[in-house]
């Protein structure tokens, strides 16, 4: 099952409670499920939505790859893998 929950407001008025809410529903409906994530479905970019987004051998093999072609982790946007080196 794949369940994507969007917050929107027709204007910026209590924007922050339609998120609060989104927030509750995604981490209500993922307790039902096994604890992983589709990684263009993360909305907010924190690391530990990202890295459930991977399995860890898949995560693991993202890092090499950062390791490797961008270790300053220049391109670090939206849904990032970090390298092992960056701070």
């Amino acid at each position: 099952m794949l369940c994507n929950v969007i917050a929107r407001s027709p204007d910026a008025t209590d924007f922050d409670t339609h998120v609060a809410w989104a927030r509750s529903a995604r981490e209500e409906i993922g307790r039902h499920g096994r604890g992983s994530m589709y990684v263009n479905f993360t909305g907010d970019a924190a690391e530990d939505k990202v890295r459930a987004s991977y399995p860890e051998a898949v995560h693991e093999r993202l890092v090499r790859g950062k390791d490797t072609y961008d270790p300053t982790n220049l391109f670090r946007l939206n849904q990032n893998v970090r390298p092992s080196t960056a701070t």
